[in-house]
């Protein structure tokens, strides 16, 4: 009996591991690549392998949809924001990252240096061994624009393994994420809020090691983080029992903490350098058509004079010859592999932008954001038929043009909130609308977040106060009192 219970719990075991092929595998790196990356993946394999020979620019397919007055998908689909988060933190809104207006990228921009360049600039100037720096690069790039680091050491280290055959293990990750937050600014590297605001304490107590505000501050984060949030201030003092000029100095000290301290370092890591649109969408009318942006991508096939040569290799009785014909048949074998790898990106891209236009098509005949739905990965998921896991690594990293500007694909991700008519709408359109309110406060008196809740309530708009606190953090705008200005 103990011999069959075994065998049923090795069996499960068995059936719950999923190994990925190598092919598979290279297709799932080939589908993370930007457009200029994949060109340089391209040349990189045209030098190295033969068996590559490659087509006339004008021989490209083009992957074009044209949407022929398609019917809205929301008249057979029901389009949730709920079922599935695109990246969740406790401070700030996932599809704002900093200030908002960083996510609409008006025009290609080249020049500086960007977020991750700064990072690795420092890396540099540590004593890490080549395998811990491709670890610390790695963790870099995984970095929120914000600075924070909302993936856990255990997804690193599965991702190490599985893309970059790497094993290492979670507590060896810990120990170079502890490496990354010790990098400036201060903060960067933190999971949430309250651990960078932490961060940012213990870096100025290096230095004041008994500075009483300092220490106090680290308390209140530490122990009073919701009373904090809340602004629960005079809750705060009798608990730290300190007078009020010490608690005012503990205050004005958090306050003028970065919350987002990736922003310091150029509140985009994009901004700063040169975005080639994986996309070019185009709206005439009612149509709207888009096609992936290959100019400047090598079109690859198997050279025929390879194949030939493999043919009368295989023919030939001579083992040299043998083994010359394995060696020809190696190299067309990983040739093929690589181009079934392009396609099936091109391939998998395609469905995935097909999905964006269909689900959004108000937003793409208007360019009016209040008319961005809903939707997160689990939606393009159900509508492409793919994997969420493939859905979130084909949109990383990519980027749209468009009429009005150049935009990643993150953006048309958001959750929903439902308005007294029953009808959702995106997260997205409630920072609109409190971008709006507020900046049509009377600056000598600014609108309090009750305030706020109650204009967004008269609208219809069921929202919480800590829901409009959130927001507002995330849009980068300050508490009322610190928008007060005196005429």
């Amino acid at each position: 009996m103990a011999g069959n219970v075994q065998t049923q719990i090795q069996t499960q075991e068995q059936v719950g591991i999923q190994v990925l092929t190598p092919q598979q595998l290279l297709e799932v790196r080939i589908l993370e690549l930007t457009s200029p990356e994949l060109e340089e993946r391209i040349r990189g394999e045209l030098q190295d392998n033969p068996a590559f020979d490659q087509e006339e620019a004008s021989d490209q397919e083009d992957f074009q949809n044209q949407d022929n007055n398609q019917e809205d998908p929301s008249q057979t689909d029901s389009y949730s924001g709920s079922d599935y988060d695109y990246g969740s933190d406790d401070y700030q809104d996932n599809e704002s990252q900093g200030n908002p207006s960083n996510n609409w990228i008006e025009s290609t921009v080249t020049g500086g240096e960007s977020f991750l360049d700064l990072i690795k600039d420092q890396l540099k100037e540590l004593e890490l061994d080549s395998q811990d720096m491709i670890i610390a690069e790695y963790i870099a790039a995984s970095l929120e624009n914000s600075g924070y680091l909302q993936k856990d050491a255990s997804e690193i280290a599965y991702e190490l393994e599985v893309y970059h055959y790497i094993d290492v293990t979670p507590d060896h990750i810990e120990k170079i994420i502890s490496v990354i937050k010790s990098l400036d600014p201060a903060g960067i590297g933190a999971k949430d809020l309250q651990e960078c605001l932490l961060l940012q304490i213990e870096r100025k107590l290096e230095t004041s090691p008994n500075n009483k505000i300092l220490l106090l501050g680290e308390k209140v984060v530490t122990g009073m983080f919701q009373d904090f949030i809340g602004k629960h201030w005079d809750k705060i003092t009798d608990q730290l029992s300190v007078s009020q000029e010490e608690s005012r100095a503990v205050l004005n000290m958090l306050t003028h903490l970065n919350p987002l301290p990736g922003s310091s370092m150029g509140t985009n890591g994009t901004n700063n350098i040169s975005i080639t649109p994986d996309f070019i969408v185009d709206v005439q009318g009612s149509n709207i058509s888009f096609s992936l942006n290959n100019a400047h991508t090598p079109v690859l096939k198997i050279s025929s004079e390879f194949e030939q040569m493999l043919e009368e290799q295989s023919q030939s009785k001579n083992t040299r010859d043998k083994d010359a014909a394995l060696f020809l048949k190696q190299k067309i074998d990983a040739a093929k592999g690589f181009i079934q790898a392009v396609q099936q990106r091109q391939n998998t891209l395609t469905k995935v932008m097909r999905a964006i236009t269909a689900i959004q098509r108000h937003y793409f005949l208007d360019a009016d954001e209040s008319h961005l739905k809903p939707m997160v990965l689990k939606d393009v998921a159900e509508f492409t038929g793919l994997d969420i896991s493939t859905v979130s690594r084909a949109c990383a990293g990519k980027y749209m043009q468009t009429d009005w500007g150049i935009l990643p694909l993150k953006f048309f991700f958001t959750d929903g909130k439902k308005g007294d008519d029953g009808l959702e709408v995106s997260v997205r359109h409630i920072h609109n609308l409190i971008k709006e309110i507020i900046g049509n406060e009377d600056p000598a008196c600014p609108l309090t977040d009750q305030q706020i809740v109650d204009i967004l309530n008269a609208k219809g708009f069921q929202v919480a106060r800590r829901t409009v606190v959130k927001y507002r953090t995330a849009l980068g705008i300050p508490v009322a009192r610190l928008r007060r200005k005196t005429v």
